[in-house]
């Protein structure tokens, strides 16, 4: 059997850290024996592979990675004090595909090629996510988000600018909202679809 070596990282506490909770809890993620690209590696379910995008999530790992305090499984050859975003999605893309990598570059990558999505970064936080198939599972965020006032956590409307009013809201238009974020990359606390699934797709 090959052998496998857990990678122990830091908590979701810091910078750097903020996108990975819950990696350590995943065995096998690196092998010293088992030749496999980094991106296959990666838990699909809970992390996203970042790329072009994925702009807002690049801009925050930049403000990540500068933070001298926080920031940890920093990537050899890129400073904290003169680096751009170019600069990690270059090596993110090379190291993609990378089967040679060492421990220490596979910790890097994850900390700075992947993000956490929304619905793994609330059950670290000890929140669960309603899974409920059925529009009755949603009665409850519906009837919370017709008596809410506030309009910046109201879900889109379509792609545009336009929100739906708390007085149109359907369960199911709650329920697609909420189907379609879990899946999304965590930003940061002040990110506006992560204030909208705290509020709107979590189990009571």
């Amino acid at each position: 059997m090959a052998s496998k070596s857990l990678v122990a990282l830091t908590s979701a506490t810091g910078a750097g850290a903020a996108g990975l909770t819950g990696y350590g809890a995943h065995k096998g993620w690196f092998s010293t024996t088992e030749k496999t690209s980094f991106k296959s590696r990666i838990n699909k379910e809970e992390r996203v592979i970042l790329g072009e995008a994925h702009s807002n999530v690049w801009t925050q790992l930049l403000e990540e990675y500068k933070d001298k305090s926080k920031a940890t499984h920093l990537i050899e050859g890129i400073s904290q004090d003169n680096t751009v975003i170019d600069s990690l999605k270059e090596w993110c893309s090379k190291m993609h595909d990378s089967i040679e990598g060492s421990e220490s570059e596979f910790n890097s990558y994850v900390s700075w090629c992947t993000r956490e999505n929304l619905i793994t970064k609330l059950k670290a936080e000890s929140k669960n996510w309603n899974n409920s198939t059925d529009d009755s599972g949603w009665n409850t965020a519906k009837t919370a988000y017709g008596q809410n006032d506030q309009t910046d956590i109201q879900i889109p409307k379509g792609s545009g600018e336009e929100k739906i009013a708390k007085g149109d809201v359907t369960a199911e238009q709650i329920r697609n909202y909420c189907k379609t974020t879990s899946s999304m990359p965590f930003i940061k606390a002040d990110d506006l679809d992560y204030k909208r699934a705290i509020k709107w797709c979590i189990s009571s």
